[in-house]
């Protein structure tokens, strides 16, 4: 029988058989597997009918309408009268554009506020010329330069804003003498799509100093003066 004989493989022929088998393997594994996915990157995922879910946009709130304001003022001084500290009334209002009933609203609540509630007033002041006016000729009447120094004031401001809620402080001080004035604040709360409102109030009172006239005048009506031991018993 002839010789059977085996011819050896040099060892860069065995090296290049080995890396031609291995490139064949990965071609496979590769399109199997599909398309690579990037470090880090997850896969959509699907939804019921098993297609991969689209993301939606992020939704955005519309920006509040922007309040375009304007000043309304009034000045009035003491007739006759020279210096700073004559009788003097100012106000300054900030009224807002396409509201009208915003701005009756803060009319007519200033007006309310420096016309006072006392009883002896008579009917209250339907304007704030008006008001301005029955307070200086309160003022000059008063003897002498017992009037100086009197002020009346107002001051409408926008407060604070949360949607369409609009909140508006209303200011006023009143000063006739004495050691302090009486200042008065109020907030509208203002709903400038139904265009109604309503306010609450911080009212700080002063009272008036006692005299000896107030005194006599309780023990005349034989009523124990207040204050006095057993007043009020």
């Amino acid at each position: 029988m002839p010789e059977r004989r085996y011819y050896a493989l040099s060892p860069w022929l065995r090296a290049g058989a080995l890396a031609a088998l291995l490139a064949l393997s990965a071609c496979d594994n590769s399109a199997e597997q599909g398309p690579e996915q990037t470090a880090g990157e997850k896969a959509p995922a699907p939804d019921d009918n098993g297609a991969p879910q689209q993301s939606e946009p992020p939704t955005t709130t519309a920006p509040a309408e922007k309040l375009e304001t304007r000043q309304e003022t009034l000045r009035r001084r003491a007739d006759n009268c020279s210096g700073d500290d004559c009788a003097k009334v100012a106000v300054d209002l900030e009224l807002y554009e396409g509201h009208p009933e915003l701005n009756q609203a803060v009319r007519r609540r200033m007006i309310q506020q420096l016309g006072g509630s006392g009883e002896d007033q008579g009917a209250p002041p339907k304007t704030l010329e008006e008001a301005a006016d029955r307070f200086l000729a309160t003022a000059a009447e008063v003897p002498g330069d017992g009037a100086r120094g009197w002020e009346l004031s107002g001051e409408s401001r926008q407060l604070g804003r949360w949607k369409g809620l609009l909140t508006v402080a209303i200011d006023s001080y009143e000063f006739t003498g004495g050691a302090h004035g009486l200042p008065v604040t109020r907030w509208l709360n203002w709903d400038l799509a139904t265009a109604h409102g309503g306010h609450r109030q911080l009212r700080i009172h002063r009272r008036r100093p006692r005299v000896a006239g107030d005194a006599l005048a309780e023990l005349g009506s034989g009523h124990p003066p207040a204050g006095v031991p057993g007043a009020g018993d």
